[in-house]
This record gives C-alpha cells, structure tokens and sequence, in this order.
C-alpha cells in the first residue's frame, strides 16, 4: 500500500480497510501515551502543549526533510541547538548596529533564527534528507557508470 496504492487495490487489499485500521492503532497508540504522561505528570492542561510546540515541530520537519531517519535527527537538532547558538554572547557583534544594540539585544535570536531558516530553504528546499538522498544518489551513480 506504501509504495502503489494501485497495486495494491488490483491485488485484491482493501485501502479503506487497512487505511482505518492503521489510523485505529496509531490512535490507540496516541490514546496509551496520553494516559502515561498524564499519570507521570499528574495535571494536564492545555498549555502543556504550546503552539509554538507545534510550530518548532513543524520547522523540524521542513529542515530536516521526510523519507528518511537522518533528515529528522538533523531537525531535531536544528530546533534544539540553534535557538541556544543564537543566544551566544558574541551575537551582537556579528548584527548591524541598526537592528539589534550592542547592550540589550532583544530579538537577536529571533534574527539569527529566522535568517538561517530562510537561507536553509533557499540552499536545501528538499530538507537535509533531500541533500543526503542527492549526495548518495550522486555516489552510486559514479560507482556504477565507471567502465571496467
């Protein structure tokens, strides 16, 4: 079904059935480490989830790329780390005296953040996955295409 859904429906599987029956466990799934965490916390409300929660996933997923494991680690480190690089001390000095003072710096990380986020996109509109899968890509077809 993951690869050919089309292949799938002529061999005689049910998409709808399958389809539902994965969404079921995947909520059961949710279901059962929705209760862990509320036993381990011991009072759950709504702002124990953010929405900036949402949107730092989000930019994980669109930095690291879908398809594949490392894109998702490179992520995760990205949401992780840069907020904490752009904090750094030297930070000022590296800005235009216009945007952020030297003395108080109040949205020198968003900055910093916001800049190295676009130019990501720019470089690697296909996520740190994408570069991996077109340097591997570009490694077997080296390999392969060489005459003996």
């Amino acid at each position: 079904m993951r690869d050919s859904e089309i292949a799938a429906v002529s061999s005689g599987v049910s998409l709808a059935r399958y389809k539902t029956l994965a969404f079921g466990i995947s909520a059961a799934f949710a279901g059962v480490a929705g209760g862990l965490f509320a036993i381990a916390s011991a009072f759950v409300n709504p702002d124990t989830f953010p929405v900036a929660l949402s949107i730092y996933l989000l930019v994980g997923i669109v930095v690291g790329g879908l398809g594949s494991l490392s894109g998702l680690v490179v992520g995760a480190i990205f949401i992780q780390y840069l907020p904490l690089w752009a904090q750094g001390q030297d930070l000022g000095s590296l800005l235009p005296g216009g945007i952020v003072s030297e003395t108080q710096k109040p949205g020198g990380p968003a900055i910093v953040y916001g800049i190295v986020l676009i130019l990501l996109m720019f470089v690697l509109p296909n996520g740190v996955s994408g570069l991996f899968r077109r340097i591997g890509q570009l490694l077997t077809d080296r390999r392969y295409s060489r005459s003996p």
